[in-house]
């Protein structure tokens, strides 16, 4: 499936079509098994064969987390010291690769704790739970 979490902010057709529209062809539900320079061969779904001329490949799989600029801040904990830093704290992708809706939840679950004793780790969920007041006599609906 092509962009599936697009799906869910109503701009998967959008996007499909605008992908298709410049010439990019998707082909779902195939698992590539190889490429000779010339050719890309793979399965399909229910592993019937599959093939298609290319002179070129370029794959999108697993991305792995940068925390290159979270390790230069603290490789000098006495620097940050001096300069009042109390804490630096690795979020979203410098954690892990994720989507970015979850990357900027990281930012702003942080932003809210992070006057807690300890902002590195997440406080529970807070879940709202809509109160129902009950049905009083000047509420209640009277039948015809």
């Amino acid at each position: 499936m092509l962009s599936p979490v697009s799906d869910a902010t109503l701009e998967g057709s959008f996007l499909r079509r605008q992908l298709h529209r410049a010439g990019i062809r998707g082909h779902r539900t195939v698992t590539v098994t190889g490429f000779d320079g010339d050719r890309v061969t793979g399965e399909r779904e229910f592993g019937d064969p599959w093939s298609l001329a290319a002179s070129g490949l370029v794959l999108v799989t697993q991305q792995s987390s940068d925390d290159t600029l979270y390790r230069e801040l603290t490789a000098d904990p006495e620097a940050l010291q001096r300069n009042g830093i109390r804490g630096v704290y690795r979020i979203g992708d410098a954690v892990a690769p994720r989507l970015l809706s979850e990357a900027v939840f990281d930012g702003h679950r942080l932003a809210r704790e992070l006057d807690r004793p300890d902002p590195a780790v997440p406080l529970p969920y807070l879940r709202e739970l809509a109160a129902v007041a009950p049905q009083t006599s000047s509420t209640a609906q009277v039948d015809g």
